[in-house]
């Protein structure tokens, strides 16, 4: 029959059969729908490179690599099977610790004590550096400021002397006068026709950048990934008693599709980049377990796993990078939602599917 029942309404085998291998894929799909496209490549390269470990020979570095290599090659379907169903694991086990890895890279601390003291120690640290910069900058602006009413001064030009002692007046955080704050309009035509030098200006912008990277002293956090993020998420102001997470869950849908999409970029590329250094750090501890320990391998037992942990800073960096323009494009969301006033169109991403709430966590 035309549904795929004989004549006493029995389910025909060949249909039973296409039926069932087809529950089967959409079952396999569905497993597969709910791993997020960054944790595929940690995954890869976590059980690529263990498969590599594990078949290596203390024959010397290019012969023992390539022989390892070769071997994986030739290797039968239920290797290959074997090796397919680990990474799906290891995809599973990264994701599920995804967001934990991301807190603990920002530091949030909770145990064991040792670790908390040196997150204190790190955040005063931190707030050293922040106190340090804007010395920095304030000490910049007033060897300029200083400059230019020195050059007033030998020009003859009282007037324009007196707006730039107003200047260092007010970079020194003292009250002016009440004449002196009536000549704050001419002060900020000055400000605007007097260009910095180059080597002034990029010394200033250098300067402003790192600064940018910290949020205000009382909210640093131990790590220089921690401040990024946060620097970023207190740009963003929500009403009172409600969280930044449930309002960027709630507008979601309501996003441009091109700030949605930026926005999930650089979100799945900051958990990848932190998934690898999770990675890394397991293959060190694996290459020193596995690698034969004697006297004609030893460069490779102490230089892989060195190897291997190194990259681990290119990574860190990756991450803070990437934090920087999911802040930036989390600030362009609440800007959008902020001007649009109400719900805009559906936000989607590539595939024309709507963007998924996965990619606002710990917003």
């Amino acid at each position: 029959m035309g549904d795929g029942t004989d004549s006493t309404g029995q389910i025909a085998p060949d249909d039973r059969g296409r039926r069932g291998a087809s529950g089967v894929s959409a079952f396999i799909a569905r497993v597969l729908e709910q791993l997020s496209a960054d944790s595929w490549l940690p995954a890869v390269f976590l059980v690529g490179n263990v498969a590599v470990l594990f078949e290596l020979e203390p024959s010397g570095w290019h012969p023992g690599v390539w022989a390892a290599v070769s071997r994986l090659v030739q290797m039968e379907w239920g290797a290959l099977v074997i090796l397919l169903f680990a990474i799906v694991i290891a995809t599973i086990a990264i994701q599920a610790f995804e967001f934990e890895l991301l807190r603990l890279l920002e530091g949030y601390w909770r145990r064991p004590p040792l670790l908390v003291r040196w997150g204190h120690y790190r955040i005063r640290r931190h707030r050293e550096q922040y106190e340090s910069i804007v010395a920095e900058i304030a000490q910049t602006e007033r060897k300029w400021t200083l400059a230019q009413l020195e050059t007033a001064l030998l020009a003859g030009d009282s007037e324009e002397a007196r707006l730039w002692g107003m200047e260092l007046k007010i970079l020194a955080d003292l009250e002016l006068s009440d004449e002196e704050a009536a000549l704050t309009d001419k002060l900020d035509e000055l400000r605007e026709r007097s260009l910095k030098d180059a080597e002034t200006e990029h010394r200033l912008v250098i300067l402003d950048l790192r600064l940018e990277d910290y949020p205000e002293p009382g909210r640093i956090l131990p790590t220089r990934l921690g401040n990024v993020m946060r620097s970023a998420e207190d740009q963003v102001h929500v009403e009172e008693g409600e969280n930044l997470e449930g309002f960027m869950i709630r507008h979601l849908d309501s996003l441009p599709i091109t700030i949605a999409d930026e926005h999930r970029v650089h979100r799945e590329r900051l958990d990848m980049y932190c998934a690898m250094m999770l990675v890394l750090l397991a293959l060190s501890a694996t290459a020193v377990l596995v690698l034969p320990f004697d006297e004609a391998s030893i460069g490779w037992h102490i230089g892989i796993p060195i190897a291997y942990l190194l990259a681990i800073w290119p990574c860190y960096n990756a991450a803070i990078a990437s934090a920087r323009g999911f802040g930036g494009a989390l600030l362009e969301a609440y800007n959008a939602l902020r001007m649009a006033g109400k719900p805009a169109p559906m936000a989607a991403d590539i595939s024309g599917t709507p963007a998924s709430a996965d990619h606002y966590s710990n917003v």
